[in-house]
């Protein structure tokens, strides 16, 4: 027996199975569009993740690069016993220290930038950058974090107390931190750089005694009885300041300017080291330092009034 099939019935069957499988194949060819999740290129991510290598996060010149976040957020951590700043939402980019990321990762120090410029080229200390405006700050920081006034090499870099500051490229987590040696130091809560400290006492060329006494115009340092002294040092050589009741409350520090972090400058770190043991700090004079230095109140303005540390050879 022969059966006959309506010829306009056959063809909507074939239709309804056709088309769809029509329109699966096109899609998965990438058809019409593209992919709706772009291309590998564009995530910048790369095979390591945190750091990317995709060039969409720009080349090795910080001008090119972009922010990943639309907000910048400083917080605490306690490492190793030590309470530390770390930031998150930086530009995720590669500058000229290496390959910065996004991620919430401690915050270092270079003691080289004795001003608020970064000095540091290569790969293994990428610059914090932060494209953005909005700044955020845990109550435990009580740091100044700001983006830094865009100097040679230093645009959109984050300052904190006026000191540009660094990922360490070997810090895989924010659970690390421990890239600290003799150049390269943690800042704390207040912003101030975890100073090497050191329970020996050197050897000193001279000791000078620092106390703090009231004043008319407020509490002043007093140098060796004097106040407000201003002193000579030589390059090359190692001197002391104690702090015997003052060291915690009235911390002696130096800097390029006078009244140091409140003149907006950071502070001087090259061969500084402090000791919590003897309530001193110590600086052995670089080759290079520069013609004058001045000491300061970490905490308070003014108290070294006019006083100069003159640099000699």
């Amino acid at each position: 027996m022969l059966i006959r099939i309506n010829s306009d019935l056959l063809y909507g069957v074939v239709m309804k199975i056709f088309i769809p499988i029509l329109i699966l194949i096109v899609y998965s060819c990438g058809g019409g569009g593209g992919s709706m999740y772009g291309s590998s290129e564009e995530t910048g991510t790369g095979s390591s993740g945190d750091y990317g290598s995709s060039s969409s996060y720009g080349s090795s010149s910080s001008s090119s690069s972009q922010s990943s976040s639309p907000t910048l957020a400083a917080s605490t951590a306690t490492i190793n016993g030590l309470e530390i700043i770390q930031i998150m939402g930086a530009n995720s980019e590669s500058n000229m220290g290496g390959s910065a990321t996004s991620s919430k990762r401690s915050v270092y120090a270079y003691s080289n930038d004795d001003d608020s410029v970064a000095t540091y080229e290569g790969n293994a200390w990428p610059r914090v950058r932060f494209s953005g405006t909005e700044i955020s700050k845990s109550d435990s920081v009580t740091a100044q974090v700001t983006k830094l006034s865009n100097t040679a090499n230093s645009n959109d870099i984050i300052g904190i107390n006026f000191r540009p500051s660094y990922q360490c490229s070997a810090d895989a987590y924010d659970y690390n931190a421990g890239c600290e040696d003799a150049n390269w130091r943690l800042f704390l809560p207040n912003g101030s750089v975890n100073l090497e400290d050191t329970e020996s006492v050197p050897e000193t060329t001279q000791s000078f005694t620092v106390t703090v006494q009231s004043t008319d115009s407020g509490n002043k340092f007093y140098i060796d009885g004097d106040l407000a002294k201003d002193l000579t040092l030589e390059r090359g050589k190692t001197y002391a300041f104690v702090q015997t009741d003052s060291y915690t409350s009235h911390p002696l520090r130096f800097s390029i300017e006078k009244n140091g972090l409140h003149a907006s400058k950071p502070e001087f770190i090259r061969g500084v080291k402090t000791s919590k043991t003897n309530n001193a700090i110590y600086i052995t004079v670089p080759s290079d330092a520069p013609d004058q230095l001045y000491y300061f109140c970490f905490i308070h303005s003014g108290m070294a009034n006019d006083a100069v540390i003159t640099i000699t050879d």
